[in-house]
């Protein structure tokens, strides 16, 4: 229960900047509600009333007034949908944005850890489902249970006998309800977390395809997409059925209900103790107090949605992320001057989460205009040094510093900013050439860009492409060779001018001309 009240406060952060729309839907939605209410008594006043009395003119005005009345609700209903649907379209994109901004946040071991696809449904699939609790399912179910308030007190006042028969039922379906919201919980999870592994075995394979063809590997990946498909489908079947049961049993109890009130009624209706008008009203208003019911088992079906995804947000945004903020206490006085003497390694050790070393007493240093190759076989801890001093791993013994101040003591935005790092593996954005080396940056300026695809021999190579740097880049960059795709990469970090170049094998796809010019 404190989790929940948590994950409420939470949510309630995100809703508070829209408290005054939302205000203004529930005063439309106690318009409609009480407007939707009216209709039945009109009916019932046009057979009790105008047609007993064979008041033409009267029945004019029951039908003048009906369609008044349904033109009101319908007009209110637009003017509430439209306000709830920008409430949650709204808050559906702070989310969106204040999560992803975390994630950018989030150390690298995190990412190592939870796979793009698993990220990428966090962003997109489970803020949807928020949007849909905030736009329909929460105002339909306060909207029905006003509604159904509403219709039992009218029909207790018109006879509480008949009224009776309705409030017997309701115990038995509430209480098979709140069975199913118990399961489908539980059930609901599974399904995501089911939906989030295929989505992470589609984005690697479809991502490796070139792969998968090389070595005829198709077959196994359609089974094993097969087995993927088997899992997720046994848990959505079981959910289903709950829904498919719990749907048919309210169908079932309407059925009873208006039997035992079409008996009940009738019978009142013969000894005069009921009206025609009344036996049509409460006919009417059971069957809309059904159809809140039969509502109900899609609303908990989006609320244990949403509630889940709540949870999966909630937890990712709860993660420490780095320290880089621009409050940041740093230890280090001169942590954003000038690089003036030397990056230094002293004793310097590392484990992956507490575990075996990956390097142990590591010591060395490296003088300002010092060009340095650090050579090892692979796996040896070459990218890990890398790292350790971007502090994207944090050591676990020694010392790092940069001109003598510690690097675990600067802010990471000063303390990256030092670097130019260029990798491997070259990540290019959607976008142009233009963007991809400035990272959209405008403080670089055009001549700049050029300037650094120049120094990189790209420069000619980009402006004999048709749009030249508004060339856009392709998906993951596949527009361009291997090789230019980490000339580009290349000119980025000389774009940016900082002081140290840091490169892990980031020529190692360029020809040895190229190579050469670059050196």
């Amino acid at each position: 229960m404190s989790e929940l009240i948590k994950l409420k406060k939470e949510l309630f952060n995100f809703i508070r900047p829209y408290l005054s729309s939302i205000i203004v839907a529930i005063i439309l939605l106690l318009i409609v509600s009480s407007l939707a209410l009216i209709g039945p008594i009109i009916i019932k006043r046009l057979i009790d009333v105008d047609i007993a009395n064979g008041l033409y003119e009267g029945i004019w005005v029951s039908a003048a007034m009906y369609i008044a009345v349904k033109l009101a609700t319908l007009a209110g209903n637009y003017f509430q949908m439209y306000t709830l649907q920008r409430v949650g379209v709204s808050i559906m994109c702070d989310i969106k944005l204040k999560l992803f901004s975390h994630i950018l946040r989030l150390p690298l071991k995190y990412f190592e850890k939870n796979p793009a696809g698993k990220l990428i449904s966090r962003i997109e699939s489970d803020t949807e489902t928020l949007r849909q609790l905030f736009t329909n399912t929460v105002m339909t179910l306060f909207q029905d249970l006003l509604m159904f308030a509403g219709m039992v007190a009218v029909m207790f006042y018109l006879s509480a006998k008949l009224t009776l028969i309705l409030l017997l039922i309701l115990p038995f379906l509430f209480a098979g309800a709140y069975y199913i919201q118990r399961e489908l919980r539980v059930r609901f999870k599974i399904a995501r977390e089911k939906a989030s592994a295929v989505s992470k075995f589609l984005s690697e394979y479809i991502q490796g395809m070139q792969c998968v063809q090389a070595f005829n590997y198709e077959q196994t990946s359609k089974n094993k997409m097969g087995e993927h498909n088997e899992e997720k489908k046994g848990t959505f079947y079981f959910a289903e059925v709950l829904e498919i049961i719990f749907h048919n049993s309210i169908l079932l109890a309407e059925a009873m209900t208006l039997s035992s009130v079409l008996y009940f009624g009738g019978a009142m209706a013969l000894k005069k103790e009921l009206t025609i008008g009344t036996l049509v009203l409460f006919i009417g208003y059971i069957r809309q107090c059904f159809e809140p019911i039969i509502r109900l088992s899609e609303q908990f079906n989006i609320i244990q949605k949403a509630r889940v995804a709540a949870e999966r947000i909630f937890e990712i945004l709860s993660l420490e992320a780095e320290e880089r903020a621009e409050g940041e206490i740093s230890l280090a006085s001169d942590a954003s001057a000038s690089f003036r003497d030397r990056i230094e390694f002293d004793n310097v050790s590392f484990s992956y989460d507490g575990g075996r070393e990956v390097l142990s007493g590591v010591s060395f240093s490296v003088k300002k205009g010092e060009k340095v190759a650090l050579v090892g076989h692979t796996g040896s801890g070459k990218t890990t040094i890398l790292s350790l001093l971007l502090r994207f791993y944090n050591h676990t013994g020694g010392r790092i510093t940069i001109d003598g101040a510690d690097v675990s003591a600067m802010k990471l935005s000063e303390l990256r900013k030092k670097f130019a790092l260029v990798l491997q593996d070259v990540v290019l954005f959607p976008g142009c050439v233009m963007d991809n080396i400035r990272l959209l940056d405008d403080s670089i300026s055009g001549a700049e860009v050029e300037k650094a695809a120049q120094s990189v021999n790209m420069l000619d190579f980009i402006m004999k492409k048709e749009k030249g740097f508004q060339t856009e880049v392709a998906e993951r960059g596949s527009n361009f060779s291997m090789g230019e795709r980490q000339l580009l990469s290349f000119a980025r970090a000389l774009a940016f001018n900082s002081e140290i170049l840091v490169l892990d094998e980031a020529t190692s796809s360029v020809d040895p001309y190229t190579e050469a010019l670059i050196q």
